[in-house]
């Protein structure tokens, strides 16, 4: 933990640094598309596209999220309601409109509360309260934090919050503290799809009854809602948009998909990326493949979390630098473990590098800050992988 907090606090000090003398430079470098007027695009576009929640997936090509989430966004609409269109530029309308950026700024509040609580619950009886503030810090100050889930406003922030207490309340000796957790992960799957994929965990484990209720609450939660954006055919409209999230060809240093992208851009410039996709759709479910095998083959829990999360983190197709928040997962569980082992200096820095702010690439004056950020999840999967089926076999 000390190394993690010196090395992030060195780099906040430098970046507030630079943000003081260079009159703000490094924040725009910061933020994604190095744009700092598309902030908080994915809280009001969402808004935008839930102003018709009966024909919201028949609308635009690009909601992709689940009803349960969009029911949420409707009500927000509905305390402050105007005629919205459903471009992607309109988002402004929603941003601009009376008091719903004191809505955002409300909403953006208790999720960080929710976050605090939620680390601070699983660490608390291993760390003091002013190590966990300053922890806690370091996270929000981080690239897929602050410039990622904060700047765009996505509701990953939520999600991740909700699923820190899942993972806390699922190891209470509590009936009702269990059952709680297989609600958040329900929910949380209502909300983002890929956390189902937490499920998992209640498999390995063979908890099968939690997980058979797992599955039932996340039915309920997922297929319900649908009766307000569509029914039957507002379903089929949505997997038919989830499909075409995952044959977009944009470059970009986060998902899986688009790393390959980008790294054919760089390696060949103008080169038809649709050719491209039958390869990248064989490789990321390979990945995907490989990761659930190690997953259950993993003896380590943390190990086996940094499988799982970095599925979320990297799989979903065309998704940004906040999905690597997912990582702060397997983070927490690395910080809790207490036997040292082999990799370990070579984990904390790898995870030092996914939540910090890569000041030192600024200084190299080097753009693809995403790189910097999805890179050592990459790293981190790797090490993973030796670990459970290399070293692991080794010490049996």
């Amino acid at each position: 933990m000390q190394l993690y907090l010196a090395f992030s606090v060195v780099f906040i000090i430098v970046f507030l640094g630079l943000a003081l003398f260079e009159n703000g430079k490094i924040i725009n470098w910061a933020i994604m598309f190095n744009d700092p007027d598309w902030n908080f695009t994915d809280f009001f576009r969402q808004i935008i596209y839930a102003s018709n929640l009966n024909l919201i997936y028949f609308n635009t090509n690009d909601a992709p999220f689940p009803p349960f989430a969009y029911v949420f966004y409707h009500f927000l609409y509905l305390i402050n309601p105007f005629v919205a269109p459903v471009e992607l530029s309109s988002w402004t309308l929603a941003r601009d409109k009376s008091f719903n950026m004191l809505i955002f700024l409300f909403l953006e509040i208790i999720k960080i509360l929710l976050l605090f609580i939620s680390v601070q619950c699983l660490l608390k009886k291993k760390y003091s309260s002013n190590t966990l503030i300053l922890f806690f810090v370091s996270i929000l100050f981080s690239i897929p934090f602050l410039f990622g889930a904060v700047e765009r406003g996505n509701i990953i922030l939520l999600v991740i919050g909700l699923l820190l207490f899942a993972f806390y309340f699922r190891d209470s000796d509590k009936m009702l503290y269990k059952e709680i957790a297989l609600i958040l992960i329900a929910v949380c799957t209502a909300i983002k799809v890929y956390p189902a994929i937490i499920g998992l965990i209640y498999i390995k484990e063979k908890r099968y009854k939690e997980a058979f209720r797992l599955l039932i609450y996340g039915i309920l939660f997922f297929f319900v809602p649908f009766v307000f954006t569509g029914g039957f055919q507002g379903l089929m409209q949505y997997i038919r948009v989830l499909s075409e999230f995952g044959t977009r060809t944009i470059s970009r240093w986060t998902s899986l998909n688009s790393f390959i992208y980008a790294t054919a851009d760089a390696l060949k410039p103008g080169i038809d990326k649709q050719s491209l996709l039958p390869l990248v759709l064989v490789v990321e479910n390979v990945f995907l493949f490989i990761n659930v095998l190690s997953f259950f083959k993993c003896k380590k829990k943390f190990v086996s979390y940094i499988l799982l999360c970095s599925i979320l983190s990297v799989y979903v197709s065309d998704s940004y630098r906040y999905t690597a928040v997912y990582m702060l997962i397997p983070f927490i569980y690395f910080l809790l473990k207490e036997e040292k082992e082999r990799f370990d200096f070579v984990y904390l820095i790898l995870f030092s590098l996914v939540f910090s702010i890569p000041v030192y690439a600024y200084l190299l004056h080097l753009s693809v800050v995403d790189f910097f950020i999805f890179v050592p999840i990459y790293l981190l999967c790797f090490v993973a992988y030796l670990d459970t089926w290399v070293f692991q076999r080794k010490a049996i």
